[in-house]
């Protein structure tokens, strides 16, 4: 996760939802969502392969 925040494949803009904001960092393995005001982490996925790919770390993999 710290991986992601230092050095980001991609950073969204802060959206903001419900009067709540977030901000979204995807890495090359994790995709961290935080909350840009607290810097509080909301939730963490994996990144999605189309990500992966528009950024050349997608390897050939195993389903």
């Amino acid at each position: 996760m710290i991986d992601v925040l230092v050095n980001p494949l991609e950073i969204s803009p802060t959206r903001f939802t419900d009067g709540k904001s977030n901000k979204r960092y995807c890495g090359a393995i994790t995709m961290v969502v935080i909350n840009p005001d607290t810097g509080n982490v909301i939730t963490t996925h994996p990144t999605r392969r189309n990500i992966r790919k528009r950024h050349g770390v997608y390897q050939d993999e195993d389903k």
